[in-house]
């Protein structure tokens, strides 16, 4: 059915001190004003009708709102006063005793300065057989995590020495990256070069496809060392993204006289690679004499790559940072480093940055290097991904006792993701054997 409410509004200028326009200087808006009065007829109000709740709308003032209790009130009229004069909106609901809107409807009205206007308003009924849901939202901070509650997976390590002569001695520093919901893994293959007689590295891939648990190894490398003379002894894995549905890899190479550089490769299927024949930054001081690759990730249309950087002294490394708004094109950010030692327990170096970013933050997890003492891992945040605040109660991650067998020299390389909602550390554990040196991969998830 449909309920027809004739209603009167009057605009009559108030006398005495409202009978000359003002201006309100905050807003730029006039404030000369009138009455507004909406008279029902009662007999025609539906039975069921408990209350009529009316608000009048303006942009650039605050809406005004009246209600009248049909059961109850013996008045069949809704005033307002003081409204200024424009153009309102007008929203009438309905309410049954069931609380709920039985009938609404809206309309424009224009308050005139000393006129009346007659408004005729038909309020529809809601439809039957729906319900109506009422959202409150609250917005909260986000939700605290505690880092130091980090428990090592008991079935270390995950990814272990081959038999091939590329990973003879093992595999290590790994970097997770999701590849179309697929979860890949990069890494150091480590193994024997039996014509020149020494140690060499190769890059290694590997797949999972239970949510990263466990993981399966390509039959050999998809990155050999090169041939320039920045990356002809050995390469490390790094960061691997996508630009214009083509793969970038941010890579290390080392040259025969044991400096770091940092190149990029390019690949169509993330299988076969072509790399740069120079390096792709170049020092900019003392601190940052070696370039090893870390983190690239990319917010809001901008790619943060995050790079350790070291010194001639073996082990005092900082952390720098190369911004890109294409992911081809970088330029290194300020002279000095973005996170340098402060906490004691980092030793003499942070290195090896690995960076999330979720609830307006970047979080990053990131290395110690000291000549006396294992390798653990801290937590820092930032917002801008430039000013860092490092957590209090770092370390959050320590050589634990998981690594009796696996890890018993050390644990390094953090690579810190969050996979199906949970936080994940893959790292690399290393020990000593009889007759070498031996690597594997491990992690550890955040209770």
């Amino acid at each position: 059915m449909k309920i027809y409410i004739t209603t009167f509004l009057a605009a009559v200028l108030l006398i005495a001190c409202e009978t000359n326009t003002s201006v309100d200087t905050a807003v730029n808006r006039a404030t000369t004003s009138g009455n507004i009065s909406l008279a029902f007829d009662k007999s025609s109000i539906p039975p069921e009708i408990a209350s009529i709740f009316v608000v009048l709308n303006r942009q650039g003032y605050d809406s005004l709102k009246k209600q009248m209790n049909v059961l109850n009130d013996s008045s069949t009229e809704i005033s307002f006063e003081k409204v200024p004069v424009g153009m309102w909106k007008v929203d009438i609901k309905a309410y049954g005793t069931d609380n709920l809107v039985k009938y609404a409807g809206a309309s424009q009205v224009q308050v005139n300065e000393g006129a009346v206007t007659n408004l005729s308003m038909v309020l529809q009924p809601v439809a039957t057989g729906v319900g109506g849901v009422q959202i409150v939202v609250t917005w909260g901070a986000s939700p605290i995590v505690n880092w130091n509650n980090w428990v090592h997976n008991p079935s270390n390590p995950i990814l272990k020495k081959g038999e091939s002569y590329f990973d003879i001695l093992g595999v290590g520093q790994p970097f997770i990256f999701n590849d179309d919901s697929v979860w890949k893994m990069t890494y150091a293959s480590i193994g024997v070069d039996t014509i020149a007689k020494r140690n060499i590295a190769s890059i290694g891939l590997a797949t999972t496809i239970d949510g990263g648990l466990t993981w399966k190894k390509n039959s050999k490398p998809i990155l050999t060392v090169g041939n320039s003379d920045w990356n002809n002894y050995s390469i490390a894995p790094g960061p691997i993204f996508k630009v214009d549905n083509q793969y970038k890899m941010l890579y290390t190479g080392t040259d025969v006289s044991q400096r770091y550089r940092i190149g990029i490769a390019s690949s169509s299927n993330g299988i076969n690679w072509e790399s740069s024949p120079a390096p792709l930054f170049t020092p900019l001081g003392q601190w940052d004499l070696n370039l090893v690759a870390g983190d690239v990730i990319k917010v809001n249309g901008t790619y943060y790559f995050f790079m350790s950087c070291r010194s001639n002294d073996v082990y005092a490394f900082s952390i720098g940072l190369a911004i890109s708004a294409d992911g081809k094109n970088w330029k290194r950010y300020g002279t000095t480093p973005i996170i340098s030692v402060s906490q004691q327990w980092e030793g003499q170096g942070v290195y090896f940055p690995s960076v999330i970013y979720e609830n307006g933050k970047f979080i990053m997890m990131y290395s110690s290097t000291s000549s006396s003492a294992s390798p653990a891992f801290g937590i820092a945040t930032s917002i801008d991904g430039i000013h860092w605040t490092k957590l209090e109660n770092n370390p959050v991650i320590t050589k634990g006792v998981s690594h009796t067998t696996w890890a018993t020299t050390e644990i390094s390389y953090p690579s810190f993701k969050k996979i199906n909602g949970i936080y994940r550390a893959y790292y690399t554990g290393f020990k000593w054997t009889s007759t070498y040196p031996e690597w594997s991969i491990g992690y550890a998830t955040l209770q």
